[in-house]
């Protein structure tokens, strides 16, 4: 077993998806986070987290590959809000 402070490699399941810690959200107890639809409006999903690693969540379900969150500004929004991605 590895000790505290002790460096370990973590295998994750290949559907990972690693996310700025930023983009979580609470809801009724559980994470979340806004997802940026086709349209340019959010909606919540909820995720489900499998650790963390230095200011990033990993995410084991509720989200798939290529989809935009939210990372800033988050805690105003309301569904169905339109959203203008800045990159």
């Amino acid at each position: 077993p590895a000790r505290r402070g002790q460096p370990t490699n973590t295998r994750l399941p290949a559907d990972t998806l690693s996310i700025p810690l930023t983009a979580i959200v609470q809801r009724d107890g559980h994470p979340a986070v806004w997802v940026v639809e086709d349209q340019g409006s959010v909606t919540l999903r909820p995720v489900r987290l499998v650790g963390s690693r230095t200011g990033q969540a990993l995410v084991g379900s509720g989200l798939r590959e290529a989809e935009w969150v939210v990372t800033a500004g988050q805690h105003d929004l309301m569904e169905r809000q339109a959203v203008r991605i800045l990159r």
